[in-house]
């Protein structure tokens, strides 16, 4: 999960915007700034028809509330909208931008970007900061496995690659544990065809892995180990149960 960490808050993202726009489209605007935004008074008179002729509300035209109900929001679907345009790889990043902004920009005089705001006031509360503490965990973790894998600690930098090494040097393991078992009796031809056949399969398995087809691997040698099992114990050789 953490190795598509950036894919899924992205797809989080846009669906949340998705949601608020519809939402927006039912929610009645007018809900009340809250009295804390409203320390300080915007008075410049050309700032105020500049905001108000965009589609700002009057209400809004206060610090801290112009910063946390018009630029944080706008500088967010801003961002929500570059990385969507970035991951379908459309356009070039420059352009992306530029729509991103004029999307976002666009939002403002139609209406929506209020009522998104006003809706996102009114739904989400504490969840929004649960969301904020789930999405900050796996960051975390994602950014300690990355420094944990640059500085040597960790075979892998993610929680999938981690899990996926396990699996695999359990499953070679076996093998190798297995062939070490059964090595001094080749003198059974039986046992002699399986270690023959153990060195195969590890070293098919061992160019899979470096191919990068991880699962690949994974998958071919516990199908192997299997088979295996049965041929050795058939033989008469000496063999632990296969890892499952």
């Amino acid at each position: 999960m953490v190795k598509y960490i950036k894919e899924i808050i992205i797809l989080v993202f846009i669906i949340s915007l998705i949601v608020f726009i519809y939402m927006a489209t039912v929610y009645p605007f007018g809900a009340e700034v809250p009295a804390e935004l409203k320390s300080t008074p915007i008075t410049s008179e050309w700032a105020r028809k500049f905001l108000t002729i965009i589609g700002i509300p009057e209400s809004w035209l206060w610090f801290p509330a112009l910063i946390y109900l018009f630029f944080v929001p706008f500088f967010g679907i801003c961002a929500i909208m570059i990385g969507f345009l970035n991951a379908l790889n459309l356009f070039s990043p420059r352009i992306n931008f530029v729509i991103s902004l004029v999307v976002s920009f666009s939002l403002v005089p139609l209406g929506y970007f209020t009522r998104i705001v006003s809706a996102m006031f009114a739904f989400l509360g504490m969840y929004s900061v649960a969301a904020f503490g789930i999405l900050f965990f796996f960051g975390v973790i994602s950014v300690v496995l990355s420094r944990l894998y640059e500085w040597g600690f960790t075979p892998s930098a993610t929680y999938s690659g981690l899990i996926d090494e396990i699996d695999y040097n359990k499953l070679r393991d076996w093998f190798l544990d297995t062939y070490a078992k059964n090595k001094y009796n080749v003198s059974n031809a039986k046992i002699n065809k399986c270690l023959n056949e153990i060195m195969k399969i590890l070293n098919n398995a061992e160019k899979e892995w470096k191919e990068g087809k991880r699962k690949n691997a994974i998958r071919f040698l516990k199908q192997k180990a299997q088979e295996i099992e049965k041929k050795i114990k058939n033989a008469g050789g000496s063999v632990n149960p296969a890892p499952k």
